[in-house]
């Protein structure tokens, strides 16, 4: 797989600025939007997709068409040159109709990688993957339908188990191929398993981090593609392209098209009720690691910023790390620096009944919270300010929780509840939960 830097992801603040209302949504379906579009516009950004939609369909198709007989200008349409090669061509509308009828092709498009972007190659489409797993990392999936597809995964934080039972965590349809984020590679082999030959794995799919997948490079020389989105992220760009582009490779574009629909009501919900608040509550963001404060370019932050939060430690010098342990910077507890309000950790509920959705105990509850809220006993709202969310929901729920947590008179825990049902109504592939009945937050 051929790659280079295209060029920086910025770290958008979004602050709920980035709702529905804000980003141009173009969609095919709303009258085949013929309108040029560059990768940085594009929902999803794969070249083919000449309008930049969240799709490529026949109005890709006909700009192309259009450019080769001359009636549209190709610079004007950078992602018309679907193989990209430099030209528009019979080669790139032959190369969309592939993609349209499903048919076995190369396509070339932006992967997430470590706070940038790459172009690369892509064998489509994809029937049989592996992938790195965590708790945002298979909440995606599932929600996209992709359960069949994954052949195998790491499971590094496996959030709500109950939900994987039948998946990921059968081990007679999908291989353990490590406890951690990474995927040993060796003599062909992903971890210990032979699965990339027994079944016939084509693609690899991973989080954006560098810490994911060491070896890309070993994995692609025996033909398996390493496809990189952002699992977590609530920055509206990322969140499109990562859901489509996985919808695309995996023919599950209606249901990603329905992802990104229920992301856009959350962020337009958010948006018109918090968007011209002016007292913003301050907040800080715990998750990954016990003890921990996130920085703003930390998806665990930006979920903060994301519910119309001030970030409480915006100004904190974190020397490029994502996170800083609280007990070797006790300055984050210093009311003459920083001053918030609120400490939202996120944290999967791994009770040994299979997580929230299964449900969990009291005493449950009491162990993770005495356990959690003890690194910052030395913060002055420590009795009062500290919530926890389970990780084992879906990203989007997520965000509606902290919202609901800062501004309860406003948005409530059952306007959360009420969208986490239509969630999991619309996306848990029949999975039933009424999740009214169960535990999501906890908080004393």
């Amino acid at each position: 797989m051929d790659r280079k830097i295209l060029f920086p992801v910025l770290a958008i603040a979004i602050l709920v600025a980035a709702s529905a209302a804000v980003f141009l949504v173009r969609d095919s379906d709303a009258g085949g939007d013929k309108s040029p579009s560059t990768m940085e516009q594009a929902e999803l950004k794969v070249f083919g997709n000449a309008n930049g939609d969240r799709r490529i369909d026949g109005t890709d198709l006909e700009i192309i068409e259009e450019i080769i007989k001359g009636d549209r200008a190709a610079a004007d349409y950078p992602l018309a040159d679907a193989n990209n090669d430099g030209a528009v061509d019979r080669a790139d509308a032959d190369l969309v109709e592939k993609i349209m009828k499903g048919e076995s092709a190369t396509i070339t498009h932006v992967n997430y990688y470590n706070g940038g972007e790459q172009i690369v190659t892509t064998k489509f489409p994809v029937r049989s993957a592996i992938m790195t797993g965590s708790s945002s990392a298979w909440i995606l999936t599932f929600q996209l339908g992709i359960l069949d597809e994954i052949k195998g995964s790491s499971q590094h934080g496996k959030g709500d188990t109950i939900l994987y039972r039948d998946s990921y965590l059968d081990e007679s349809k999908c291989a353990f191929l490590s406890g951690g984020n990474d995927i040993d590679f060796e003599n062909g082999r992903a971890g210990s398993s032979n699965v990339i030959i027994e079944k016939k794995v084509t693609a690899l799919i991973a989080d954006s981090s560098k810490s994911y997948i060491t070896k890309e490079k070993d994995f692609e020389n025996v033909g398996v593609d390493v496809v990189r989105v952002t699992f977590a992220s609530v920055d509206r760009p990322v969140v499109a392209h990562s859901a489509l582009l996985l919808g695309l490779l995996f023919q599950k574009v209606e249901r990603s098209i329905q992802y990104l629909e229920m992301f856009d009501d959350l962020y337009g919900q958010i948006d018109r009720a918090l968007g011209s608040v002016e007292d913003r509550v301050s907040a800080v963001a715990s998750g990954g690691h016990s003890g921990t404060i996130a920085s703003t370019t930390y998806e665990y932050g930006k979920i903060v910023m994301a519910a119309s939060g001030d970030y409480g430690l915006k100004n904190f010098n974190f020397a490029g790390a994502t996170s800083v342990k609280v007990a070797e910077q006790p300055s984050v507890f210093d009311t003459r620096l920083y001053n918030y309000d609120y400490v939202i950790q996120f944290s999967s509920f791994n009770s040994e009944g299979g997580g929230a959705y299964r449900g969990v105990t009291q005493a449950y509850c009491d162990g993770l919270w005495d356990e959690k809220v003890s690194h910052f006993a030395q913060w002055e709202h420590n009795d009062t300010g500290q919530y926890i969310i389970s990780l084992g929901s879906p990203v989007m729920v997520r965000l509606a929780y902290t919202a609901a947590v800062f501004y309860p008179d406003i948005v409530s825990m059952d306007w959360a509840d009420q969208f986490h049902q239509k969630v999991v109504d619309a996306l848990f592939n029949g999975q039933e939960y009424d999740v009214s009945e169960l535990t999501f937050v906890i908080h004393k």
